[in-house]
Formats: C-alpha cells, sequence, structure tokens
C-alpha cells in the first residue's frame, strides 16, 4: 500500500457514494424511505469515524436524529470526502506504517480474545 494506491481508494470511495446518491436523489420514494437514510448515515458514519481516527481527533459521531431527510445525510456526506481529500494533501508515505488506534478495540479483545492491530495504510483498506 503506498499513497498513490491510497488516493485511488479514496477516489473511488467517492465515485461510488456520488453513483449510490445519484441513484437515490433521481429517486423520490428513496428519499422518504427511512431504511434508505438508515443506511447512507451508516456508511458515512463510519466513513468519519475512519478520518477522525486517521487524524488522531476525538471520535465525537452524530445520531442519526440529526438528520431527519435524505438530504441531511447527503450534505454532511459529502464533507467526509472534501475532509478525507485535505487529510490526503497532508499525508507523508511514512505515515502509512505507523500503527492506528481503534476506540472499539478494547470492545474487539473482550468478545473475541484479541484486537489485531493495524497500520495507518491497512486501515485504508
Amino acid at each position: 500500500m503506498d499513497l498513490k494506491d491510497v488516493h485511488q481508494l479514496m477516489t473511488h470511495m467517492a465515485w461510488a457514494d456520488a453513483l449510490a446518491w445519484r441513484g437515490v436523489l433521481g429517486c423520490p420514494p428513496a428519499q422518504e424511505d427511512t431504511r434508505t437514510r438508515e443506511l447512507l448515515f451508516h456508511i458515512h458514519l463510519v466513513q468519519r469515524a475512519y478520518v477522525t481516527i486517521w487524524r488522531r481527533e476525538p471520535l465525537i459521531l452524530p445520531k442519526l436524529e440529526s438528520f431527519p431527510q435524505v438530504a441531511d445525510v447527503y450534505a454532511w456526506g459529502r464533507t467526509q470526502h472534501e475532509d478525507v481529500a485535505a487529510y490526503l494533501t497532508r499525508l507523508a508515505a511514512d505515515a502509512l506504517e505507523r500503527p492506528v488506534a481503534f476506540p472499539w478495540a478494547a470492545e474487539l479483545d473482550r468478545q473475541y480474545g484479541h484486537a489485531y492491530g493495524a497500520t495507518l495504510g491497512e486501515s485504508f483498506l
């Protein structure tokens, strides 16, 4: 995994999200569907969690109730890609080897008896 790979993966993620959103925003019933809103929120919540962890910031995540409409999730979700792009412009190649501390690692250790570590580069996968 090198910086070029990371950029390609993150570009693909943005493209895939845009494609999904094009379908949702072009389909009025999807915009009213609660499950669609929940799933799209979850996707962007995970993206937000990762970019926050990569930047070593406190993990404070919003609740679904903060986004009553699909359009609200869309507006917020778009910011993930802007934040990832900004992060990548400052990312040095050697940083890909640093360990990443996931806040849920202790829970995985408790549930499964072991939590495997990951490098920053591995966390992009």
